[in-house]
């Protein structure tokens, strides 16, 4: 549970703490602007907020759980956090296919994670919470993966090579494959997501979390906009 900063209740959210992430406060900023970026191309994700965290919470489960305590002392200052989804929201099953009702929507994200270089949506590892014809993507901490490698493709929209592996593992990859998919609203809302757009959704990112690397996702996004029926293709 979570307080506003009038002190009144704000609600339930889950908190990703940035000290138990291997990407730290690179991690938060993606997991912001992937957040931000699916609410622009009509993609459903539980609403994001910046939880700004005391660590002298750790003392308090010290005892009862010394690992999280570990992580929370670790945490002290501003983390991402998601609404909680309440109304029977569960996680996507491990294997279950894609109802035809939904493969438009699978479709899609399997495009989003394309778009944010995403690895970390597998079969073994969903990170969707589905009811009915309702799919809400969630943890984005390695999105923009291509800050992680070594040299960087001239031509990034373009997903070629084994630049595009990770798809292959994605947990609708196997469903989708040999499917006609309509991306046409996809790209329409891609190419919309204007500089403004990118530089509100940006000046969003708290200063404490900048470094060097939102730049280059920043740069990264522009590209990807600028070349939409490409990158679709």
């Amino acid at each position: 549970m979570c307080e506003d900063d009038n002190g009144d209740n704000a609600g339930e959210y889950v908190v990703k703490f940035k000290g138990g992430t291997e990407t730290g406060v690179t991690g938060m900023a993606c997991e912001l602007v992937a957040s931000l970026l699916a609410d622009e191309l009509g993609l459903a994700r539980p609403s994001p907020v910046i939880v700004d965290i005391d660590p002298n919470i750790a003392g308090l489960l010290s005892a009862k759980d010394s690992d999280v305590a570990a992580v929370i002392k670790k945490s002290g200052g501003l983390n991402f956090g998601s609404r909680v989804l309440s109304g029977g929201y569960g996680t996507w099953p491990v294997n279950k296919s894609i109802p035809s009702s939904l493969t438009q929507i699978a479709a899609e994200i399997f495009t989003f994670d394309a778009l944010i270089q995403n690895p970390d949506r597998r079969t073994n590892n969903p990170n969707l919470l589905w009811k009915g014809s309702e799919i809400f993507i969630i943890d984005h901490e390695l999105a923009f993966s291509f800050l992680y490698q070594i040299g960087s493709s001239a031509r990034p929209w373009e997903i070629t090579g084994h630049a595009g592996d990770f798809l292959n593992d994605h947990v609708f990859s196997k469903d989708l494959r040999g499917k006609t998919i309509d991306f046409s609203r996809l790209q329409r809302a891609l190419e919309g997501v204007d500089d403004m757009t990118l530089n509100a959704m940006f000046d969003q990112i708290p200063l404490e979390w900048n470094n060097d690397n939102l730049s280059r996702v920043r740069d990264y996004m522009s590209d990807v906009r600028n070349h939409a029926a490409e990158f679709i293709e």
